[in-house]
């Protein structure tokens, strides 16, 4: 909640901001708002697919049929 607070006080958004919300809602458990940010953040253009694979914070997706769906959406 405190690192969604500050994304909110930013002054940015756009795609990295996007992979940031997504990254604090996996990590409280809240799946369907991070694959909703993580989408936003593909949107947007990101794709540092290798940050996606190596960050802990997306661990809790990582099981989930909707996250390898976004990721075989964006990367093809």
């Amino acid at each position: 909640a405190e690192a969604r607070a500050a994304l909110d006080r930013g002054h940015g958004g756009g795609a990295v901001t996007e992979f940031y919300y997504a990254a604090t809602y996996a990590v409280e458990g809240a799946s369907d708002d991070a694959l909703d940010r993580l989408e936003r953040a593909f949107e947007a253009g990101f794709g540092d697919f290798a940050m996606l694979e190596a960050s802990p914070h997306l661990a809790t997706l990582r099981d989930d049929p909707r996250y390898a769906e976004l990721l075989r959406r964006y990367r093809d």
